[in-house]
């Protein structure tokens, strides 16, 4: 089991956590705003509500540099998991 079906299984694991950030980054708005905790999804409500545009390219700059940043983390980590990956 471990030989075989572990390798191939941590392939598909490791690229649905790297797009899964995208997810948990507009989770954040939700949590925020119904428990009334003061981060970014708190921050972009009130930028929304106030009209208040160059902090919200801010934060949607920020939000897109991480999920970017999220899948290099994985295309690098497969790269080491899988030998079949070559870099052109």
């Amino acid at each position: 089991m471990k030989r075989h079906a572990s390798p191939n299984a941590r392939l598909p694991i490791v690229t649905t956590m790297a797009m899964d950030t995208a997810f948990i980054l507009g989770g954040v708005f939700q949590i925020e705003i119904v428990f009334s905790y003061q981060g970014i999804g708190w921050h972009t409500m009130e930028a929304i509500w106030n009209k208040d545009y160059p902090m919200l390219q801010f934060i949607f700059f920020i939000g897109g540099v991480a999920v970017v940043i999220a899948n290099l983390i994985a295309d690098v980590v497969l790269i080491y998991l899988d030998p079949r990956v070559k870099i052109t």
